[in-house]
């Protein structure tokens, strides 16, 4: 109990905010091809779901990863690489745009933003639960797109919300543990190795 209550609370390395810093020293160029090849990964991984039915739903979560990656490079790029995907959307799968706008695209920003400014696992991933849980609701009730399946398209429950929530936060989780995979990834494929990690 008290290994989970130090890996939820403890705090991540900032390294987040230095590639940052150092994605802002780097020529408007380089920062508008990462934007584009990203949106095009998305728009790609999104529209799986469309194209191949059954294996492609799980490709189409991993959209979130490319608009995480720009983001935490810039949250001006963040914001760019999803507006640019769905814009791709238009062209190759417009079924998919509220899902990936309401779900994996908005995640992905607000992933993003986590790493940024936040540092404790459990409030990045509180937060995106929350973000999450209002779109899969917009989704739900105000575009009548059952995102959880029919049995979840009416008002729910008390209960019910808990449970969607609390499978919001371990997927959020999740994807906190990806995005710290990444970050890594990325300071290492910049070249910049002089900064250091915090506890």
């Amino acid at each position: 109990m008290r290994n989970i209550i130090h890996y939820c609370f403890a705090p991540i390395a900032p390294d987040a905010l230095l590639i940052g810093k150092v994605v802002d020293g780097r020529q408007k160029t380089g920062r508008l091809v990462l934007t584009a090849l990203m949106s095009v990964l998305a728009a790609l991984l999104q529209s799986a779901g469309g194209f191949f039915p059954g294996i492609g739903y799980p490709l189409s979560m991993l959209s979130t990863a490319p608009i995480l990656i720009c983001t935490i490079h810039s949250p001006f790029m963040g914001g760019k690489a999803f507006l640019l995907t769905n814009l791709l959307l238009l062209l190759i799968q417009p079924t998919e745009i509220p899902i990936f706008a309401g779900t994996t695209g908005v995640l992905g920003i607000g992933l993003g933003m986590a790493f940024l400014y936040c540092r404790r696992r459990i409030l990045m991933a509180a937060f995106n639960a929350l973000l999450l849980l209002g779109g899969i609701a917009v989704l739900t009730f105000l575009v009548g797109i059952p995102v959880l399946g029919p049995e979840m398209a009416s008002a729910w429950s008390l209960r019910q919300f808990l449970l969607v929530y609390a499978s919001a936060l371990l997927y959020c989780l999740f994807w906190v543990e990806i995005g710290m995979f990444l970050v890594g990834r990325i300071k290492r494929s910049i070249g910049y190795f002089g900064f250091e990690s915090g506890d």
